[in-house]
């Protein structure tokens, strides 16, 4: 596991000073798969601050007020979180919940001190806003899909897309993963693999999908 703190995107724009407090304050944090991260981004105690993702894979979504989640992004080991690090910034805040999706290890920089860097750093404040801008466009990408990007095209991609990515055609997963993955709900998505099987496209096992017509898959998109 690589811990270089000089992998952190803002760590040429220290000086020698701040540099020696953030080796001083960073933090290695453990989560087993399927822990939450953190709660709410609101400036509270659940926030961490500036988290880099050393190994494993997290998942950030939102919840609905009827209990739906939409995930929003996903982070892998070298990518950091920025909307953690916006909760510090006093005009941009963000109501966010991470996962880990596997065994996953952070460092994390406390809230605390990156308000500090974020104050006394024009540069690192512009950065942190244009990071933080560039994952809300992510977040209206989101939202614009599951508005205008029909069920059957969203659910063809992500099964096309998990077929390139484990180089098989079975995939283990459930309905209800399926559904948070492409930001549905298990019924629905159970309806349309049905569907999807009715006219071979796929075959369905407890626990796994079998897809038998890729092609037709990706006519679909």
């Amino acid at each position: 596991m690589n811990t270089d703190i000089t992998k952190i995107p803002f760590w040429k724009n220290l000086n020698q000073e701040d540099k020696e407090m953030v080796k001083s304050s960073a933090v290695v944090k453990h989560y087993e798969a399927g822990q939450s991260i953190h709660g709410r981004c609101d400036g509270g105690n659940s926030c961490l601050g500036f988290v880099y993702v050393l190994t494993g894979d997290i998942r950030t979504y939102v919840v609905s007020p009827e209990g739906r989640e939409i995930t929003i992004f996903k982070m892998k080991a070298g990518d950091y979180c920025v909307l953690a690090a916006s909760c510090v910034l006093s005009r941009i805040k963000q109501e966010t919940q991470m996962v880990a999706l596997t065994d996953t290890d952070l460092m994390v920089i406390p809230a605390p001190v990156l308000a500090k860097l974020v104050a006394k750093n024009a540069e690192i404040k512009a950065m942190s806003y244009e990071l933080a801008a560039e994952k809300l466009s992510n977040v209206m990408s989101v939202f614009e899909e599951i508005l205008f990007v029909p069920l059957e095209t969203r659910l063809a991609s992500y099964l096309v897309e998990q077929c390139e990515a484990t180089e098989s055609n079975e995939l283990k997963t459930t309905q209800e993963k399926v559904a948070q993955e492409i930001n549905s709900v298990r019924e629905v998505v159970a309806r349309e693999l049905n569907r999807f099987a009715k006219r071979g496209i796929v075959s369905l096992k407890r626990g796994t999908i079998i897809i038998n017509d890729i092609e037709e898959l990706e006519e679909m998109l």
